[in-house]
C-alpha cells in the first residue's frame, strides 16, 4: 500500500465491489457471471463503464452500479489507470489468475457455518475437553 498511492485509493472500492458481486450472485450457476463483473473493476479504473463484449468480457458488457455522482467540490477526484501501467498490470495479474478464477467460483455466499458452529458449541458444553470419560 505504502509503495502505490494510487492502489491504496482503490483498495476499498475494490472490496465493496468484490463484496457487492458475491452477494448479488450467490447461486453456483450465477458466478461465471459474477467472476466476469469483479473483472470489470479494471474497466472501471480505466473510466470505462460500458465496452463491448469480446475475449474478456463474453456476459458482461457495463458496469452494474447506477450513474455516479458528481464528487462535492475539494474532494479528491476518484483514480484511474491506464492499461500500460504497472497498477494497472498488477490487478489484471490478480483478477486473471487461476488462483483467484478456482477460489472465486468455488466460493459462494450460501455457505453457512452456523449449524457447524453450533455442534460445537454443544459438543464443548456437554463434553469438556478437560474431562476424561
Amino acid at each position: 500500500m505504502k509503495a502505490s498511492p494510487v492502489l491504496a485509493q482503490l483498495y476499498s472500492s475494490f472490496f465493496n465491489h468484490l463484496f457487492y458481486c458475491h452477494k448479488n450472485f450467490p447461486k453456483k450457476e450465477d458466478r461465471p457471471k459474477a467472476l466476469e463483473l469483479v473483472r470489470s473493476f479494471l474497466m472501471h479504473v480505466q473510466g470505462k463503464h460500458s465496452w463491448k463484449t469480446g475475449k474478456k468480457f463474453q456476459i458482461v458488457s457495463k458496469c452494474d452500479h447506477e450513474k455516479l455522482k458528481r464528487r462535492k467540490k475539494g474532494d479528491p477526484p476518484r483514480p484511474t489507470l491506464k492499461a500500460t501501467s504497472k497498477d494497472y498490470k498488477l490487478i489484471e495479474e490478480m483478477l486473471y489468475s487461476k488462483h483467484f478464477e478456482k477460489a472465486f467460483l468455488d466460493s459462494s455466499s450460501l455457505i453457512d457455518t452456523a449449524l457447524n458452529e453450533s455442534y460445537h458449541s454443544l459438543s464443548l458444553m456437554y463434553a469438556p475437553k478437560r474431562f476424561a470419560w
